[in-house]
């Protein structure tokens, strides 16, 4: 997809109704895409698990402690945190 052309489509609507259809669309597809990468990563990644994290003090490693439907337990440096499973990514 050409990001460009997404970008003068946005530019081409003309109502607020229409808008509001786009943003619709846009999280509904949001919603599936963040599915199917919580699938692949619960495939993927178990209990024990070495994971990366973004954060705002940049990547950080930890190791999965418990998974939940779609959000797992992981500690890093001695703290836990609930994540969710779709931003974790194996090491």
């Amino acid at each position: 997809m050409n990001i460009e052309n997404v970008h003068r489509a946005i530019n081409q609507i003309e109502t607020i109704e229409e808008m509001e259809r786009v943003i619709y669309f846009l999280k509904q597809r949001q919603k599936q895409l963040e599915t199917i990468q919580v699938a692949i990563n619960k495939s993927l990644l178990g209990v024990g698990s070495k994971v990366e994290i973004p954060s705002p003090r940049g990547k950080e490693i930890g190791e999965i402690i418990d998974i939940k439907r779609t959000k797992a337990i992981v500690d890093i440096d001695g703290q836990r945190y609930n994540c969710p499973i779709s931003i974790l990514e194996a090491v």
